[in-house]
């Protein structure tokens, strides 16, 4: 009897605050405490969104476009 699931979990595409300091500490070797990312929010320097309850989002191709020197588009709101 075969027990593997045939379904794959979605694929993600936002990171959390503290997955976001994670993947750009390994990704670019850039460390930023929370405070830090709070102020690029704020000034509105790293792509960003804001989800229900005031969380931040940060969607993955638009993080990876800007440590690569991109200009993403910042978009506030519900992803």
């Amino acid at each position: 009897m075969n027990t593997s699931h045939p379904f794959s979990p979605p694929e993600q595409k936002y990171f959390s605050t503290p997955s976001l300091r994670k993947f750009l500490e390994q990704y670019a070797d850039i460390k930023l405490s929370d405070s830090s990312v709070y102020r690029l929010v704020m000034d509105n320097k790293i792509p960003h969104r804001k989800a229900p309850g005031g969380r931040l989002l940060f969607e993955i191709s638009e993080i990876k476009r800007w440590i690569d020197g991109g200009e993403p588009q910042t978009v506030e709101g519900q992803p």
